[in-house]
């Protein structure tokens, strides 16, 4: 990557553009000559005013949009950048911000995570590296060259069409379907796709509303697109949307959580054809899910609140058939139980019956096989403590199944040492403490049927079932 001094700086930020392209992790990309390109910002910026032209110093307009393209490679949450490519993009959107006063909080000390952008900033990014991308494809992308036309930018961005009706979209947006044919560029440049994530992560909490029209649209996109990879990013983004604590309110006032909720309803199902990332993407859709349904029903006095959280239970049920060939899909899909206990409570209790069946379920295959089964009993079983302890008074209808399933992984993981794996399972200490733990939960819930279930696998293999009856006994004799 060589760059040219005839426009001196600007040329040098804009040859590191558009050099990640799509299927990311298919593509080659040199990570290292990145980093190593990047580094030369200092030798770069400190030639610029030396040039003996006034037309190569340095303006605000080049100083934001180098911001743009260094934040496409310090957002770690994309899988191109690597820690010294990050460590280098960092400084050197440091020395950027040092340019940028006025615009830009820098916080209490020069780390980087601590920088907030003002909307100003926000916007001018945006418009130039973001929204070009997911506009019709008569507007060139060419950055710094071509503005997206402000009539364009209104057509394509309005909430609602003339006279009060909704957008094109299928799945709920209200925004015009601009950009859902398969040549969606942002595909093609995924780099505007991380510089649109460090600005929201970095967008300062006062400049939410003013900025919100260059972040909807976006996130709106991403979410509804059918590519699995551009999807996972859309949610993660909704999450970063919605998960803001100072914007919540805003976000319930304005609708704008109602409009990304009925998005985000829509990816709550597993897509086997998601290859690696399915799991991720599933896990990614409860997560907007739930900072949604945290924001639309807050207030547990109201009808709404638990038929709103009960919708999020219906689908973790609702998945359970999809999943159950994939370890990873079922780890994620277990998890949502525990979280959604929280804001339901005993309420949760309406659903019982699927959820156990869930979880016991799940706790039927060998333990000692692989180290992703081990890592799905510890999830199922820390789920099962939760869920008892919400539903307690109803787990004397369901002591047998639990216990009858937490002996078969009990006596599955007591197996590793006598059952040549290849893998040295990690992890099964700390599963055998948590059975204990929800055995001694369901003795406190239905004791007779928590000794009577004890006292049998004692009689059958009492050697590997003894410290089972051991802690019981100790729960007996303690005093209340």
């Amino acid at each position: 990557m060589i760059m040219t001094q005839k426009n001196g700086y600007k040329d040098f930020y804009t040859s590191l553009w558009d050099v990640v392209k799509w299927p990311v992790g298919k593509a080659k990309l040199n990570a290292k000559q990145i980093a190593d390109t990047i580094s030369q910002f200092s030798t770069v910026i400190s030639n610029a005013p030396n040039q003996g032209n006034s037309t190569l110093e340095i303006t605000k307009q080049q100083w934001v949009e180098s911001l743009a393209v260094a934040a496409s490679f310090a957002d770690p949450k994309f899988c191109w950048t690597t820690p010294e490519m990050r460590d280098r993009a960092n400084e050197w959107i440091a020395e950027i911000a040092a340019h940028l006063d006025g615009h830009v909080d820098t916080g209490v000390d020069t780390d980087t995570a601590s920088l907030y952008i003002d909307a100003s900033v926000f916007r001018d990014i945006t418009t130039v590296f973001v929204r070009p991308y997911f506009v019709p494809s008569d507007h060139s992308n060419t950055i710094g060259r071509q503005r997206v036309h402000r009539q364009d930018q209104q057509r394509d961005y309005t909430l609602m069409e003339e006279g009060g009706t909704e957008g094109a979209r299928g799945s709920g947006s209200p925004y015009k379907d601009s950009s859902q044919s398969d040549d969606a560029r942002w595909r093609k440049n995924p780099q505007c796709i991380a510089t649109f994530s460090w600005a929201l992560d970095h967008l300062c909490d006062e400049a939410i509303t003013d900025a919100i029209s260059s972040i909807l649209p976006v996130v709106l996109a991403l979410v509804e697109d059918h590519e699995c990879q551009a999807k996972l990013w859309g949610l993660r983004l909704a999450t970063q949307l919605l998960g803001r604590s100072k914007w919540i309110e805003f976000m319930r006032k304005s609708g704008i959580a109602s409009v990304v909720d009925k998005s985000v309803g829509a990816c709550l199902l597993y897509r086997s054809d998601g290859e690696g990332i399915a799991a991720d993407l599933l896990g990614s859709a409860f997560e907007a899910a739930i900072a949604s349904a945290h924001i639309l029903y807050n207030d547990p006095n109201k009808p709404t609140y638990s038929q709103g959280w009960w919708r999020l239970v219906d689908k973790v049920v609702s998945n359970e058939m999809y999943v159950s060939d994939n370890i990873a899909a079922s780890t994620v899909l277990c998890k949502q139980i525990g979280i959604l206990c929280g804001p339901l409570g005993y309420a949760i209790a309406r659903y019982l019956r699927p959820l156990v069946g869930i979880l016991s379920q799940g706790l039927h295959s060998p333990v000692h096989l692989s180290q992703d089964i081990c890592n799905l009993h510890l999830t199922i079983v820390q789920q099962l403590a939760i869920l008892v302890d919400t539903c307690l008074p109803r787990m004397h209808v369901y002591g047998s199944e639990i216990m009858a399933a937490l002996a078969y992984s009990w006596a599955s993981s007591s197996m590793q040492d006598r059952v040549k794996t290849k893998d040295n399972i990690v992890g099964l200490d700390e599963l055998q403490r948590c059975i204990i733990d929800v055995v001694c939960r369901l003795g406190r819930s239905c004791p007779e049927i928590t000794q009577t279930c004890i006292d049998r696998l004692c009689v059958s293999r009492p050697k590997v079932f003894q410290q089972w009856a051991l802690e019981n006994k100790r729960l007996e004799n303690k005093p209340n």
